[in-house]
């Protein structure tokens, strides 16, 4: 007799158990589920995070040249959202569990926020404007959230470019040809930046939507209830 199917989480934990042992996957399962939690809590999507999809794999150590992350997350539309998880490092996996899981949980809320509020229908409706705002967002709820300490965040944030250089950047984003089909790949590229100038997206989707909330004394909870076009607009005002 052939032994039963096992279930998505049971087959998620197996192939943890096997690459990290059983004490790396009791910590970093535990962190998992407790800052799920946590981010439902205080990031407050309309409907809370209650789906999630884990693939442990090989991961790549680097993409354009760019050091990548060793857990990596994509939301799944509504209220869910899936992580690749590396099977090599499981240390670093625990380290950025807790970062990875209010980004992701931060996506869901937007996308919820922006459907309910007729904005779009799916984000790949977004220009390369669009995509780096929406990076800006989740990262300024991230240092609003967990603070300017979290793992690894300054690499996101664009505190250390200069403004000048700010403003030329956002000129490029702006002025880049609009497309309705950018692929999971693009959208990637789009945040990646390139080897000189790593996580470039990110770094000014924060500087964006960082003078927005200094602009117009907004909370969090107000930031993420903007629409796009709130923040293009912003956008194009610092570049006018």
């Amino acid at each position: 007799m052939s032994s039963p199917e096992l279930s998505a989480a049971s087959k998620a934990i197996t192939n943890a158990r096997e690459a990290w042992g059983d004490n790396y996957t009791k910590a970093i399962f535990g962190m998992l589920i407790s800052s799920i939690d946590r981010a439902n809590t205080l990031i407050k999507p309309p409907e809370p995070v209650d789906g999630l999809k884990i693939q442990i794999a090989d991961m790549p150590l680097t993409r354009r040249g760019i050091k990548t992350a060793r857990l990596w997350g994509m939301h799944s539309r509504w209220s869910g959202f899936d992580l690749v998880m590396d099977s090599k490092n499981p240390q670093a996996v625990l380290d950025e569990v807790e970062v990875t899981t209010f980004h992701e949980t931060t996506r869901v809320r937007i996308f919820q926020e922006r459907i309910i509020n007729g904005h779009y229908n799916d984000n790949t409706e977004l220009d390369p404007l669009g995509v780096i705002i929406e990076d800006g967002m989740v990262i300024a709820t991230l240092e609003n959230l967990l603070g300017p300490n979290a793992h690894d965040l300054h690499k996101y944030t664009s505190h250390a470019i200069d403004r000048n250089d700010i403003r030329r950047h956002i000129a490029s984003y702006a002025s880049a040809q609009a497309t309705t089909d950018l692929s999971n790949a693009e959208h990637l590229d789009i945040h990646m930046g390139s080897k000189e100038l790593p996580r470039l997206g990110y770094k000014i989707g924060h500087a964006i939507v960082s003078s927005a909330i200094a602009t117009h004394e907004l909370s969090t909870d107000e930031m993420l209830s903007q629409s796009p076009k709130f923040f293009s607009d912003h956008a194009q005002s610092l570049i006018a």
